[in-house]
Parts: structure tokens; C-alpha cells; sequence
């Protein structure tokens, strides 16, 4: 009997545990902060992620920054049939739009050791900035997203470390 007990208590703990909600506001994509509850909330490994978010590469020599994105937060799974949808403009350590680049987004969930199952497809627009299409996160948690930009021979990468509810 006391084994039965136990293993209520458990059951309901865990009930408990998997339950809740999580909640995102704001403006969409108007560059303001996003708020993130939930899960995200306490991350301390990410940036919030908002509209105009800008991150360097590590030699500072390329910028990437996030103008717009569909939906406003970073999404699980399919939002209204698309995955993910940001576009990005890329510069280099002047300021100048970078418009020969090829690039790449790899999403990688550290904490699980795995990458998005799917590639996605980037296509410029031809002045610098870039529409990334199909970026997939799989699970709810801890992402670093990777832009690589390369030109010519040179490849820098830019890191996004963001959180997804």
C-alpha cells in the first residue's frame, strides 16, 4: 500500500511538473524587447531576442542583425505553416552592407547536443540583407544560432544566443 501511495505522489508530482503555460508579448516587429516567460525567463545563457538584434563576429569584422522576424519570438515547430522566417542584414567593420556573401544558419541545442533536423534556405536580396526561410527549432529551451558569412575566401561566424518558448 505504501508502495501505491508513493507512486501517486510521484505521478501527480510529475503531472504537476510538466504542466504550466508559457507566454510571450509584445510589439511584433517593432525592435522592442520581447518579453519571455516561463522557461525562457530565468536563461542566463541568452540574449532576449527582439527585432534589430545585433550580434559581431568574434573578430568584429562582420555584424549580423536580425531586421525582421516571423513570428516576432522564435517559435517551436510551424506557426501558421512556415517555420521561422528572419531577415538579416549583414555588414562589415565599416558599416557597409555586405551584398556577395553566402550564408549559412545552423540552430544547435547545446544542452541536448543536436542541430535543427532542418537546413534553412537563405536568399539575398542583393543589398546586403538576407531572407532566412525554414529555420526550425525543434524543442523549447537553450538555442545558439550560428550565421556563417562567407566572402570570397573569408568566413566569420556570428553567434545568436537566444532562448525559445
Amino acid at each position: 500500500m505504501t508502495q501505491i501511495r508513493s507512486f501517486t505522489a510521484l505521478l501527480a508530482l510529475l503531472v504537476v511538473g510538466c504542466g504550466g503555460s508559457s507566454s510571450s508579448t509584445g510589439a511584433g516587429s517593432s525592435g522592442v524587447d520581447q518579453q519571455q516567460q516561463g522557461l525562457c525567463a530565468n536563461e542566463t545563457r541568452s540574449t532576449p531576442f527582439h527585432v534589430n538584434l545585433a550580434e559581431k563576429s568574434d573578430s568584429g569584422n562582420t555584424t549580423v542583425t536580425i531586421v525582421d522576424a516571423a513570428p516576432a519570438l522564435p517559435a517551436m515547430g510551424k506557426v501558421s505553416d512556415k517555420y521561422n522566417v528572419w531577415t538579416l542584414s549583414v555588414t562589415d567593420a565599416s558599416g557597409k552592407p555586405v551584398t556577395n556573401a553566402s550564408i549559412s544558419i545552423s540552430p544547435y541545442m547545446p544542452d541536448h547536443r543536436h542541430y535543427s533536423p532542418i537546413t534553412p534556405v537563405i536568399t539575398s536580396k542583393g543589398d546586403g540583407t538576407y531572407v532566412a526561410e525554414s529555420i526550425e527549432f525543434s524543442m523549447e529551451g537553450f538555442w545558439q544560432v550560428v550565421v556563417t558569412v562567407k566572402t570570397g575566401a573569408a568566413s566569420e561566424d556570428v553567434l545568436f544566443p537566444i532562448c525559445v518558448e
